[in-house]
């Protein structure tokens, strides 16, 4: 080998080996891969955080509001106090404890300024094999507006079973009721009028609003029914249920609730569930509106647990803002056509209710669709192999699927 071939191939040794990373060099690469990597997963987790910090306070259920405050708003606690008069003891139809609960509500309303009176009436149920008739005495009462354009109905029932002391069902309802109208009257007057409807005999198959329903004059009048309900003693407020045509209720919900709590796939899994309240008499005879009940703490439902100190002042402070701040909205609109096309709606924590048209959902399956196979070529490019993301995804929508139909399955085996 001549002189300039060994200085060549010392000289093509030195590119070779200067090419070649050295280990302190890969080693310093892999440190600064890590501390990427550190950095990236703080900032994830960090984010995480302040999103859970801020959702946390924001979870569609509000605080309770206490005696001090501020007349033309709703309290809990002033709320509170009227339910320990009202769920004494259990007070099912014909007892004593319930003629004492009636006289309570009459007293009550004829406080507030309103003329209250009593109907009376034989109403009757039947289903399948089952039939059911008693005499009922509903409480009812009439708040006239300025220049009413149609009533509205808020309606709760003021029975409880044989054995439930029914503070929240539906001592709950009645209660936002009463603290509702106390605040309403505080502020100016309505422009619709508002009919008060305490109803007897739910429990025995929403007797007294098939009475109300079939029998008396106002139900002429009514043009939207709000109803408040209870199955248990605690949780969010949720409104589930509504009537077909329900755009324009549901865009009243949006402008005027706080604190909405509602979708569209709940009220259609609701629908298809064995469950009747005093909403569906007047559901059946054409009248819009909103259905509102709360569902934690179910071990209480129609047992002698359901008492006030059982009840969260949490939901009864829920009941009672959607009640105030849905009827002071619609107290003042015009009522004279209050069906519009069905949409789809859901809330968000801190963000409130979404609300769009049922045609919009082919293009935002569309548009769903299209960013899943830009997820799917993204993950292609990537170093995440594309079998093992596609396995992820199946996981996770079967283990949802399964968990849903579960869910409906327990739901359907609750007894009524």
């Amino acid at each position: 080998m001549t002189d300039d071939e060994s200085t060549s191939a010392a000289s093509d040794e030195e590119v070779t080996i200067q090419d070649k990373p050295s280990p302190n060099h890969e080693l310093a690469m892999m440190n600064k891969g890590e501390s990427q990597n550190r950095w990236h997963g703080l900032i994830i987790l960090t984010l995480m955080f302040l999103m859970s910090c801020f959702f946390s306070t924001r979870t569609g259920q509000p605080s309770p509001a206490s005696a001090n405050a501020p007349e033309t708003e709703f309290s809990s606690a002033r709320a509170m106090s009227i339910l320990v008069e009202i769920a004494r003891q259990a007070h099912p139809p014909g007892s004593p404890e319930h003629e004492r609960v009636r006289g309570y509500l009459v007293d009550r309303l004829t406080t507030l300024g309103l003329d209250p009176e009593i109907q009376t009436s034989t109403s009757s149920f039947q289903r399948r094999t089952m039939a059911r008739t008693a005499t009922v005495r509903n409480v009812i009462a009439r708040l006239p507006g300025t220049a009413s354009t149609g009533a509205i109905l808020i309606t709760a029932h003021y029975d409880s079973r044989g054995l439930a002391v029914g503070a929240g069902d539906d001592g709950t309802g009645v209660v936002s009721i009463l603290e509702t109208l106390r605040a309403i009257q505080t502020g100016p007057p309505l422009r619709n009028d508002v009919i008060v409807l305490f109803t007897d005999a739910e429990e025995l198959g929403l007797l007294g609003a098939r009475a109300f329903v079939n029998e008396h004059p106002w139900m002429e009048d009514i043009q939207l029914v709000l109803s408040f309900e209870m199955r248990g003693g605690g949780g969010p407020v949720i409104m589930v249920e509504t009537a077909e045509d329900n755009g324009w209720i549901i865009d009243a919900l949006q402008a005027s609730d706080q604190y909405p709590f509602a979708n569209a796939m709940a009220y259609e899994v609701y629908q298809r569930m064995p469950n009747d309240t005093d909403f569906t008499p007047f559901k059946e005879a054409g009248k819009q509106g909103l259905n509102f009940a709360a569902i934690d703490k179910g071990h209480v439902y129609h047992q002698q647990y359901d008492t006030p100190e059982n009840l969260s002042e949490s939901t009864l402070q829920h009941h009672g803002l959607h009640a105030l701040h849905v009827l002071r909205y619609l107290g003042d609109q015009d009522l004279v056509n209050v069906n519009a096309p069905d949409v789809v709606y859901f809330s968000m924590p801190a963000l409130g209710l979404f609300v769009y048209q049922v045609t919009w959902v082919k293009w935002i399956s569309a548009g769903l669709i299209i960013l899943l196979i830009l997820a799917l070529l993204a993950v292609h490019r990537s170093s995440v192999r594309l079998s093992g993301a596609l396995i992820g995804a199946g996981i996770s929508i079967v283990g949802a699927s399964l968990s849903f139909g579960f869910a409906l399955l327990l739901l359907n085996w609750l007894p009524r």
